[in-house]
Parts: C-alpha cells; structure tokens; sequence
C-alpha cells in the first residue's frame, strides 16, 4: 500500500499545491461514488472502488496527513474488515455515501478517519470481486498508471485537475480485466 500513497501523492503534488478543498473533496468523491453505484460490470466497480480510494487519498495527502501513518492502519483495517464480513453478500462502499455526508456536514469528525473508512470499504469490497489484498494493491496501481498517463497541469486547490485527460491517457479498465480474469483464475 505504500506505492500507491507515494504515487497518489506525487500525482496530486504535480497538479496541486498541498491545500484541502472541502467542496472539491466532496464533488470528487460524489462523482466516484454515483459511478460505483451505477456500475453494471464488474470491471466498472473495480474502477470505481479504486478511483474513490484515489481521490480519498488524495484528500489525505491535501490534508497533509502523513503516508507513514496511513500505510500500517491501512492494512490492519481492511484485514479486520475482510475477517468480519463476508463481501460476498454486504458491500461495505454502499456505506461511503453515509461518511461523505459526514465529510461535508459534520466538521467534528475527523475527516482523515472517514477518508480512511472509504478506503478501507473500497479494498473490502473489492474482494468481493474475488481479488485478494496483494491483487487490490495491484488494481490500484493500475489506476495510479491510468492516471499518470494524464497530461499534467497544476491549477487551483479547488479545480478538478485533468477534466481534460491529453492525448497519451490509458484507460485502466483492459488491465483491470485482465486482473479480474486472473483472480477468477485462481478461485477456479
């Protein structure tokens, strides 16, 4: 998991100056979460799991929250999440819509612990898709790759960067299938 706080870091640092934008946050992950929502395929859900773990932490780089403290958390989170429930049948991302909310509404709560709760629902999740933790990470740095194949441009704290994603961007989704066919492979 430590790759990917590095390569989410570095991608925000190229575009932003480490500023929080609540409203920005919120859009973001609100996009993120309609998608994974009106996902029909299973190769869309896993994008969308893994674009809003992206954009969460981001939010926590913005924060300024430190990767060190997020990695080891991290993996004991989700380990405790996959002992506890069985994804298969409670898809714990349908609940980041609740600590969005809580995002943008309750400022006594600390964000960097519901930032967290998304990431942690989201690599949950995607062991419902039968991926296991070392195939999640995998996942994710195949959107880290996507996403840095994005033209790069800074702009403002609270501008959605790459609207316009260049001419050299790569779609995750073919990785990600490939992914979803291997683990599949393996369950077989």
């Amino acid at each position: 998991m430590h790759r990917v706080l590095q390569r989410v870091g570095a991608w925000n640092a190229a575009r932003y100056k480490q500023e929080h934008s609540l409203p920005l946050t919120v859009s973001l992950l609100r996009e993120e979460q309609r998608e994974l929502l009106e996902a029909k395929a299973p190769v869309d859900r896993l994008d969308a799991l893994c674009d809003l773990t992206f954009v969460s932490i981001g939010a926590l780089w913005k924060l300024n929250v430190q990767t060190e403290d997020l990695n080891a958390a991290q993996v004991q989170a989700v380990q405790v999440v996959q002992n506890q429930l069985d994804c298969n049948e409670i898809y714990p991302a349908m609940y980041n819509s609740t600590y969005i909310d809580v995002i943008e509404f309750d400022h006594d709560y600390p964000m960097a612990m519901a930032l967290q709760l998304i990431i942690t629902s989201c690599l949950a999740e995607m062991t419902s898709l039968g991926l296991d933790q070392a195939q999640c990470i995998e996942a994710l740095l195949i959107v880290c790759d996507a996403n840095d194949s994005k033209t790069i441009a800074k702009t403002a704290s609270d501008v959605k960067a790459n609207i316009d994603k260049g001419p050299y961007f790569k779609a995750p989704e073919p990785r990600l299938t490939k992914l979803l066919e291997e683990a599949r492979g393996k369950l077989n």
